[in-house]
């Protein structure tokens, strides 16, 4: 499978899962754009990968991704973890997690959708 000439957005694209994609579409001839917040993971990641220094759960931040241009592929992969039970966690682990897990997937979305659907065969 060749992502030749495709343009993907990967969050999360720093280290592990998302870190893991950003090669392999790479590899596949894609223009990936590496999203995460932490720049020092996102350093010299592979050919072809544009970094691009984002927190997610900033939703001015994000709504500007629409001015990255054409995306045909976006991978929502951002995410956390709070450590310990659920007796250890605090609510505001929780909260934080929310805020990253689910309400970020939403806002990135919504924030590159429109621009997907520009590039849609009709």
């Amino acid at each position: 499978m060749s992502f030749a000439g495709k343009t993907v957005l990967i969050t999360g694209a720093g280290a592990g899962i998302g870190r893991q994609a950003t090669l392999r579409f790479a590899r596949l001839g894609a223009r990936v754009i590496a999203v995460d917040r932490n720049p020092s993971g996102l350093n010299a990641v592979a050919q072809n990968v544009s970094e691009y220094v984002l927190d997610v759960t900033d939703t001015v931040a994000v709504a500007n991704l629409s001015d990255l241009g054409r995306i045909d592929v976006l991978f929502n992969c951002a995410g956390i973890v709070a450590a310990g039970t659920i007796l250890e966690t605090t609510r505001d682990d929780w909260d934080r997690s929310f805020s990253v897990n689910v309400t970020a997937l939403f806002e990135v979305t919504r924030a590159v959708y429109p621009q997907c659907c520009k590039q849609a065969p009709a």
